[in-house]
């Protein structure tokens, strides 16, 4: 028998977090594979413990529970110790609603932030398939930014939203994340090559938004098969622990990549290459580096949340 308890959608509490199993969908799968975690989509119990609040493609909104969780492991998380007055968690979620908070374009965004966080171990050709992923995000993005669809907005995905929700009520409701195991990651491995390479690297590494802008134009792939490949080749990583040295061109598409995500959450350019001292660091990466805990996956909200238990399954 299982010893794993049964929660009714009846016994929902305010601000629960419902954590889904992943679906057949390629982004779905890969989140779940880059996070080594059964779940890729958080949402939250509303005031109604019928309705779920959460962040889904066009923008945030409010849908009934019955609606979205067909045919999904649903997991419960609440937190602790618990508050019975959740409303200024809830609140903060119904503003994101009513200001329509985009999502657009967002998943493919976070699979490649999540890849660059969590993985410090990455093969040649992972390497060369994330290369094509990253300039096809940034060609999109560049082509939403110019058309003014981030403007003025705060563009999320599932988990961050509900990351956000309880920071943003208040020091007693803020989740605590534990990044211990991030030392190491792609995006600090990308920085240390930037530093031992600086004068080799300078001259290729890309110093201004608006040439990012002009020289991005790449959406001729098969978006679906090159997110199958990725999802197969981390599969085959799981199995070995051999550091490979990174490739020039990864780093510096990284470093674009980062360059355009760092604009779209921040509205504004700074200087892109740092001299400190005789370092030479990558601005953009740094940003994204130090803003880490923004950047939460539906699995640290299962497994790296120090004030989030887990109460049970739903019953669905």
């Amino acid at each position: 028998m299982s010893n794993i308890k049964t929660i009714k959608i009846k016994d929902l509490k305010q601000g629960d977090i419902l954590l889904f199993s992943p679906t057949e969908d390629w982004e779905s799968k890969l989140i779940a594979s880059i996070t080594k975690s059964p779940v890729s989509h958080a949402a939250m119990s509303y005031y109604d413990y019928n309705e779920i609040i959460e962040e889904i493609p066009p923008y945030a909104q409010i849908n009934s529970i019955k609606d979205r969780i067909v045919n999904r492991k649903i997991t419960i998380m609440r937190l602790t110790p618990f508050k019975e007055d959740m409303s200024t968690v809830l609140n903060i979620g119904k503003n994101y609603v009513a200001n329509k908070e985009p999502y657009t374009k967002m998943d493919l965004v976070f699979v490649g932030l999540f890849i660059l966080f969590k993985k410090s171990l990455i093969s040649p050709t992972l390497q060369k398939l994330l290369i094509p992923l990253m300039k096809h995000i940034i060609s999109d993005l560049i082509v939403l930014i110019n058309k003014g669809v981030y403007k003025g907005s705060h563009p999320m995905v599932c988990s961050q939203f509900i990351y956000n929700c309880y920071e943003k009520a208040g020091r007693e409701y803020k989740l605590i994340v534990s990044n211990e195991n991030s030392i190491n990651n792609l995006l600090n491995q990308v920085q240390d090559y930037i530093n031992k390479d600086r004068k080799g690297l300078k001259s290729k590494l890309i110093d201004n938004m608006d040439k990012i802008n002009e020289e991005n134009a790449y959406n001729s792939i098969d978006k679906e098969k090159l997110l199958e490949n990725i999802y197969y080749e981390l599969q085959k990583e799981q199995d070995t622990n051999v550091l490979n040295e990174l490739q020039e061109e990864f780093v510096t598409t990284t470093h674009e990549f980062c360059t355009v995500i760092n604009y779209l959450f921040n509205n504004e350019q700074t200087s892109l290459l740092l001299n400190c001292g005789d370092n030479l660091i990558s601005a953009p990466i740094k940003t994204i580096i130090d803003s880490e805990e923004f950047f939460i996956t539906p699995g640290d909200l299962l497994m790296n949340c120090k004030n989030l238990i887990k109460v049970g399954m739903l019953d669905s």
